[in-house]
């Protein structure tokens, strides 16, 4: 089985199980983006109430472009414009700037990911939870940040349903205000500690 994926205003996949492509279009790994500030105070509680989201001045705080690319193996491949297979690695990657503005008080955060079939009745299924942690680490890592604004995560072109052409999957990204400098992320159990429970 071949998976092509075409880049226009969503990214688009075509299978075929035969040398003659039969384009069959469907949406593939859908990705929106919901930015909110948030000021992280007090983590160990794992919520950010909405009393501690910040409406900021656009002027002198304006909204970052966030851009997402899938890319062959990991963050240094090529960015996924062809073909591929099931089982070929491939990097998620969320990259966010503030084009003329220096970015020294804000970092990301991809979370609340779910995957779905795209068929109406198809219910989506939560994969990295409120926090950026994986909720399947031992099949899906935690997402891992190269900076303050660049999140990504290294997996396998997979389907839900052997039936099913293709898949969504949909992360919001949260814009966390740094204290003193530092990202306020939350830290994931690690997939050792997940294996002796």
């Amino acid at each position: 089985m071949r998976l092509e994926v075409v880049k226009s205003q969503s990214t688009i996949i075509h299978i075929s199980n035969t040398y003659i492509p039969i384009r069959i279009p469907f949406q593939i790994l859908l990705f929106f983006c919901m930015i909110s500030i948030a000021l992280a105070i007090d983590l160990d509680d794992y919520e950010v109430a909405d009393d501690n989201v910040i409406n900021l001045p656009v002027s002198r705080f304006p909204d970052p472009d966030c851009k997402y690319h899938i890319r062959f193996y990991n963050r240094n491949g090529s960015q996924l414009k062809g073909k591929v297979r099931i089982g070929e690695p491939v990097y998620h990657q969320w990259i966010c700037s503030f084009e003329q503005h220096q970015n020294d008080h804000f970092c990301i955060l991809v979370n609340n990911c779910t995957i779905a079939n795209p068929r109406s009745d198809s219910s989506p299924i939560p994969i990295i939870d409120e926090f950026g942690c994986s909720l399947f680490p031992l099949i899906l890592p935690h997402v891992e940040y190269n900076g303050d604004l660049e999140g990504g995560l290294q997996t396998n072109v997979f389907l839900l349903d052997i039936d099913q052409t293709s898949i969504m999957f949909n992360c919001n990204i949260k814009l966390l205000l740094k204290l003193d400098g530092i990202c306020q992320r939350s830290l994931c159990p690690s997939v050792r500690h997940l294996r002796r429970l």
